[in-house]
């Protein structure tokens, strides 16, 4: 049985799959682990290293650049604030993809927090 992390890396590469399946250009970011030295010994450290410290995944397609932020989470409005940083340029799209049950996604405006979307059995649904 996979642990949370586990559950979240595999979601993230699902939300990469989708879009990249949809003619993106998709680059995944996650931990990373490392060794560092502390004092005499040598011990591993992952870190966190998100795309602008706002993002999950980031897809380019010819009309947009869409910055994504993948959650199991139900607390979304943190993840919103992350994307505080981005710029507010027509061309980005800032959106918080969250699972909320098998085989459904929410897609929640990264910037005011309104549901535009859904992903409903890998079909794509949109609410604007």
């Amino acid at each position: 049985m996979a642990n949370l992390r586990q559950k979240g890396h595999q979601f993230q590469d699902w939300c990469a799959k989708f879009l990249s399946e949809r003619g993106y250009c998709v680059h995944s970011e996650k931990k990373v682990a490392r060794r560092i030295r502390v004092g005499e010994k040598e011990i591993w450290s992952s870190s966190r290293q998100d795309l602008f410290g706002c993002a999950d995944i980031i897809a380019i397609s010819e009309i947009e650049i869409l910055l994504v932020q993948a959650t199991l989470d139900t607390a979304v409005e943190k993840r919103i604030k992350k994307f505080r940083v981005v710029p507010d340029n027509p061309a980005i799209k800032c959106q918080v993809w969250q699972k909320v049950d098998t085989g459904m996604v929410r897609i929640l405006d990264g910037r005011n927090g309104r549901e535009v979307g859904k992903i409903l059995r890998r079909k794509f649904y949109k609410l604007e």
